[in-house]
């Protein structure tokens, strides 16, 4: 499997070569890849031609398709503010369709870009989305556009804003109320927003409030402010919140600015007071890539989420990287209560190669998988670590060990050298949310590890997850130098002590399928 570099070199020869459009019998076409940049990812889904790809917004399953829409900049030099709203959908979660942008702002209005929201389906039929429109000129509030039965063409409600701030003005003073996600429970359908409740002009004043609204007709055309569903114990603000329920819990994730992170929670929802009251709750990711998930109900029940993987946020940001979505993901609810995240199973209809190793000993040594090697990779490893003081997995290493990204459990867990979580100096050292990852006594470090070109997904123990690119912007951490594109080798460690391999498998990963509306 050392031909793992071969097949990649001629898989993007192919995805990369073509100006020819192959014309199916469907009225679709494959979609040519942006411009021949070999960093970028072969199976995550980027946006057409390398436009720019921020928050993953209204996942909703219809009528046999799994539509996914984002933030959209096709041209990325332009001011990164005007986002549209890219589309796409999927048979399968797997292959993808890009479909026409669904929302553009409407500057005749004022608008100057489309951010987050939601997509419904009315008992009636019509299609909805429920988003948050911004402009300099006019306070953020919920605008809405209705589309087609196939949900490609939309048009905007005539007398936006659907929510406007009056719903709950004079009752709580909501600062940048944001993001609305839409659902239905027990024959109602519910929108909860984010935001800052303001008791006062200082940071520390403002608590994150998730905000909760009924509709009032079948048509969703007339809502009203129920009241805050739940208070963030200890950010003063936060963002596209997400609510799901799961077996006889419920689930909700929502997004902190200080330090950009995604908090779950689960418990239960009392529908007398309509107040979410959580039993558990901690951090889907340490890291900022984790943000502004959103999710469906799969037609089998599971809930799927995605988020996007960019680095926009940092004041190093890197100019040539548009952005992906991340794989999907489904999220369950443990025996303990406890948020697990996974990633979907049909992943694995991409899988091509396989390598398989067990009980490989590590004696504060290295040891280099020779028969295996790749840029566009799946691999699952588990590692007891007996006494090693560290131990973990080198992906994209140079043949000389100077190059590569690091993946390592001590105290914690450790990508390229930085602690897989924020810095506590952006938040309480007592945080009631936010805390370092630890193995249980006895328990194996168990990896799931997605490499595609440039990206890089870890899911540890199906506790958390973590995303970054493989990119000068975004190596921070430095525990070894940035890999270049000949870097492709495996070395798994142990340091300070003995660790032991249970199982290794690897997996050459094979392009998603991209066709294009005609």
């Amino acid at each position: 499997m050392r031909k793992t570099n071969v097949i990649s070199v001629l898989v993007l020869a192919v995805v990369f070569s073509g100006q020819v459009c192959l014309v199916s019998a469907g009225g679709e076409s494959t979609a040519p890849s942006p411009q021949p940049d070999p960093r970028w990812p072969i199976y995550h889904l980027m946006a057409p031609r390398g436009g720019g790809v921020g928050d993953v917004n209204g996942p909703i399953y219809h009528q046999g398709n799994y539509h996914v829409f984002y933030q959209y900049l096709p041209d990325r030099s332009a001011n990164p503010k005007d986002y549209c709203w890219g589309h796409a959908r999927s048979k399968d979660l797997i292959g993808w369709q890009h479909l026409p942008v669904a929302l553009r702002p409407a500057t005749d209005k004022g608008e100057q870009a489309c951010h987050s929201g939601g997509t419904f389906i009315t008992r009636s039929g019509l299609p909805m989305i429920f988003y948050s429109s911004w402009s300099s000129q006019q306070p953020r509030e919920v605008w809405a556009a209705m589309g087609d039965k196939d949900l490609i063409t939309w048009t905007r409600y005539p007398d936006n804003p659907l929510l406007p701030l009056a719903l709950h003005e004079g009752v709580v003073k909501i600062h940048k109320w944001r993001d609305p996600f839409v659902f239905t429970h027990q024959n109602d359908t519910y929108i909860i927003s984010g935001g800052s409740e303001r008791l006062g002009a200082a940071v520390e004043e403002h608590r994150g409030i998730v905000s909760l609204y009924r509709a009032e007709n079948d048509e969703l055309m007339k809502w009203k402010y129920v009241g805050p569903l739940f208070y963030h114990p200890d950010s003063p603000d936060n963002a596209c919140p997400n609510f799901f329920q799961v077996g006889d819990k419920w689930v909700l994730l929502m997004s902190r600015h200080r330090p950009h992170v995604e908090d779950w929670f689960v418990g239960t929802w009392d529908q007398d007071t309509l107040q979410f009251e959580p039993e558990t709750s901690g951090i889907l990711a340490y890291n900022e890539a984790t943000y502004a998930t959103q999710g469906l109900y799969h037609a089998d029940g599971r809930v799927v989420i995605w988020n996007t993987i960019h680095t926009w946020r940092r004041e190093n940001r890197p100019t040539d990287w548009p952005g992906s979505l991340s794989l999907p993901r489904v999220i369950s609810v443990s025996e303990d209560n406890r948020l697990r995240v996974e990633p979907l199973a049909e992943l694995s209809q991409l899988r091509g190669g396989h390598f398989h190793a067990e009980n490989i000993a590590l004696n504060d040594a290295g040891k280099v998988l020779k028969e295996v090697e790749g840029d566009a990779l799946e691999i699952h490893v588990t590692i007891e670590p007996k006494d090693a003081e560290s131990f973990g997995i080198t992906v994209r290493r140079s043949h000389d060990g100077t190059r590569g990204i690091e993946l390592r459990y001590g105290d914690t867990f450790y990508v390229d050298g930085e602690a897989a979580m924020h810095s506590l100096k952006h938040g309480r050292e007592n945080d009631p949310v936010r805390k370092p990852f630890a193995l249980s006594d006895g328990e194996p470090l168990e990896l799931k590890i997605f490499i595609d070109k440039a990206v890089l997904e870890v899911f540890v123990n199906n506790r958390i997850c973590y995303d970054r690119i493989i990119h000068a912007c975004d190596q921070t951490g430095k525990a070894l130098a940035l890999p270049q594109l000949e870097d492709l080798g495996i070395e798994l460690f142990a340091n300070g002590g003995e660790a032991t391999v249970k199982s290794i498998d690897v997996w050459e990963m094979n392009p998603i399928t991209l066709t294009t509306h005609q």
